[in-house]
């Protein structure tokens, strides 16, 4: 079955989970409208030491699923900035089309365990310009989480039978959303 163009945005904190269902408006797909909403507050705080936090993750993940139906859509989950690495690098004046490549190398450079035990993208930022096919003081922020530290933040989810289509650090996800729905075309 296809997926809807709707997305729940989950997040596992320390003292609740909380989801919120988006989607493009109409006609406006530049503008999202949020459809749901769900918070569930645990029993305890996650890091206090008599706290069972698998358990009160599983039971909130249970209440989230008897109250909401996430199979058609996609799924992003949002991980502490603290479980993975970002870097923000400039690159010199560079062919945009070589951005991949430079991005590789300097990946092999800045992250500090091997790229083939870690989970890694980057993501081009605001700012900078393109000339005749190369861009100028193109920033890129570099972003990575070892592949063990994914395994475990997915895990829950994986359990309650929620598929994951997208994992991103928390910083990076408020800095996406700044971008795209607040500062519009600036």
């Amino acid at each position: 079955m296809a997926k809807s163009n709707a997305v729940w945005g989950i997040d596992i904190g320390q003292c609740a989970l909380k989801a919120l269902k988006c989607r493009p408006r109409e006609k406006e797909d530049q503008q999202l409208v949020v459809e749901s909403f769900d918070f569930i507050e645990y029993e305890k705080i996650l890091s206090q030491p008599e706290a069972e936090a698998d358990e009160l993750v599983r039971d909130a993940l249970e209440q989230f699923l008897s109250r909401n139906e996430v199979a058609d859509d996609a799924v992003a989950m949002a991980v502490a900035g603290q479980s993975g690495l970002a870097r923000f690098i400039k690159l010199p004046p560079v062919e945009s089309k070589k951005i991949p490549d430079i991005v590789k190398y300097e990946a092999r450079q800045q992250i500090p365990f091997s790229l083939e035990d870690v989970v890694w993208d980057y993501q081009q930022l605001t700012g900078g310009s393109e000339e005749d096919g190369f861009a100028l003081e193109p920033e890129v922020g570099l972003f990575a989480m070892k592949r063990d530290q994914v395994a475990r933040a997915l895990k829950p989810l994986e359990d309650a039978g929620i598929e994951v289509d997208y994992i991103q650090l928390t910083p990076l996800a408020v800095y996406n959303f700044v971008c795209f729905d607040r500062l519009g075309d600036l």
